[in-house]
């Protein structure tokens, strides 16, 4: 497939990545950047003894980090845990993970990403989608799921593969674990993800420490 125009990230075969090796053999030295998210979902509860309901919430960067690390989902996080998206061009790889930028540690990957090829365009397009790891990877409340983001991006220009920033049009995905006290097998319904500062490139294991 040729890619001209735009820089266009592409998941090869993401159905087939269920139960599969992680894409990551090695730390990784790549660009890291922290994100904010909003996730919206529904998801069908008990909302009283004996009855079930449609439950619509509204997650916030804060809830997917307590979700993700099985913390409680109102819970404060330190400013230093941050949600993070680490991307190597060479080889083309990317995960979405919570960050401790005090130690640059990596408390939980979310999941895994595979990528295309870049383009010289500083403008265009970008598609990231990957099955959640379970548990975070070794803790957490996640177990399963998908996440997909659709958006617009721009890179340096002067160095094609270097990404200078990023901005969604859409997320969808499920996600499957335990939190607000019971199951839960959530919709996202819609969402919003964008880079909020770049921290310096460094290696980054996807085993939590």
């Amino acid at each position: 497939m040729r890619m001209k125009n735009w820089l266009i990230v592409s998941i090869v075969g993401c159905v087939l990545l269920l139960g599969s090796a992680h894409v990551f053999a090695a730390p990784v030295t790549g660009q890291v950047f922290q994100l904010n998210a909003t996730l919206n979902t529904a998801d069908v509860e008990e909302t009283s003894p004996g009855k079930t309901g449609i439950v619509n919430r509204v997650l916030s960067t804060q809830n997917i980090i307590n979700i993700v690390l099985d913390n409680t989902p109102t819970d404060i996080v330190p400013p230093n845990q941050v949600l993070a998206l680490v991307i190597s061009t060479e080889p083309a790889e990317a995960a979405l993970i919570v960050l401790d930028t005090s130690t640059t540690n990596n408390l939980a990957t979310i999941a895994e990403f595979m990528l295309g090829g870049w383009s010289i365009k500083t403008k265009g397009t970008i598609a990231l989608g990957g099955f959640i790891r379970p548990a975070g990877g070794a803790i957490g409340a996640l177990s399963n799921g998908f996440i997909g983001v659709n958006g617009n991006i721009t890179v340096s220009p002067t160095n094609p593969l270097q990404l200078t920033g990023f901005k969604s049009k859409s997320v969808m995905g499920i996600l499957h674990g335990v939190a607000f006290g019971q199951e839960f097998d959530a919709l996202i319904t819609k969402g919003k993800v964008s880079t909020v500062r770049e921290w310096p490139a460094m290696p980054i294991s996807l085993l939590p420490d």
